[in-house]
């Protein structure tokens, strides 16, 4: 059976980011304090046409015109992000899908993943099954552009009939703090 919106699968070469805090500014060089769930310096993903939160660092700022140089698969129904800038952010998106996604059809949806996710990287790859807040998720990694050392790290959570894509991609320069990020917004993720 072949789904007609299984799995989007960006894979950004470099996301093209616009308006409030994008665009091709430097990163910061200051260290940020230490990313961790909970802390009181957090800010709260809570964007309209997504109905999950999670935390992210407050040095972090709402990216309101994500794009994305390179994709596979169908546009989402949202996206937006929150990052340093147009390379180190934690891309969201939000697809609805044809059916719900169950332990009967995983394996069938990760199939389908693995190829769009292989489609866009220019190489085979295997999404790792993972846990995301007691909901099925496949987690990628993923060089997309190896002269600029730009890497992404992105995680698909099934939720029903809706999947939410989180690519964390970075750079070198900003690669320790974009990893932090992307566990503590996976760590602290909930559906709404």
């Amino acid at each position: 059976m072949k789904l007609t919106r299984t799995l989007p699968a960006l894979l950004a070469a470099a996301a093209l980011v616009a308006g409030c805090g994008g665009g091709d500014e430097e990163s910061s060089s200051s260290e940020p304090a230490a990313v961790q769930a909970g802390a009181e310096t957090n800010e709260t993903f809570s964007e309209e046409g997504f109905d999950i939160t999670f935390e992210y660092p407050e040095d972090f700022e709402v990216l309101e015109d994500v794009q994305f140089s390179r994709s596979a698969g169908v546009e989402a129904g949202a996206t937006t992000g929150v990052g340093l800038d147009g390379t180190n952010l934690l891309a969201v998106q939000r697809f609805d899908l044809n059916m719900e996604v169950s332990d009967q059809n995983f394996a069938t949806v990760k199939s389908e993943a693995d190829q769009v996710f292989s489609q866009a990287a220019g190489e085979q790859v295997t999404g790792e099954e993972i846990e995301v807040a007691g909901l099925p998720a496949l987690e990628y990694a993923v060089t997309v552009d190896e002269a600029e050392d730009v890497q992404t790290r992105a995680v698909a959570v099934f939720d029903g009939n809706t999947e939410y894509l989180l690519n964390c991609q970075s750079g070198a320069d900003q690669r320790e703090l974009i990893l932090a990020a992307c566990d503590l917004a996976l760590e602290t993720y909930e559906s709404q």
